[in-house]
């Protein structure tokens, strides 16, 4: 888990709201995973990914979701 160092206010909810996929090297270079599901919607934030190799692997709750 990344520490949760305080920049912002929002900043330990979006680390305690982030959903990392496994880091199984067969799936590095696959594009599917990585793709927008339409059942995210209203659950997962499409916008908010890191960069780099992890791009969409990565996945955050919206902010103002509270249940799922």
């Amino acid at each position: 888990m990344n520490s949760l160092i305080k920049r912002n206010e929002l900043d330990p909810v979006a680390v305690l709201r982030t959903i990392s996929a496994p880091k199984d090297v067969s799936t590095r270079k696959l594009t599917a995973p990585r793709h927008v599901h339409p059942s995210f919607y209203g659950s997962i934030c499409p916008l908010e990914t890191p960069d780099g190799p992890r791009i969409g692997m990565v996945r955050n709750m919206p902010k103002m979701t509270s249940k799922l």
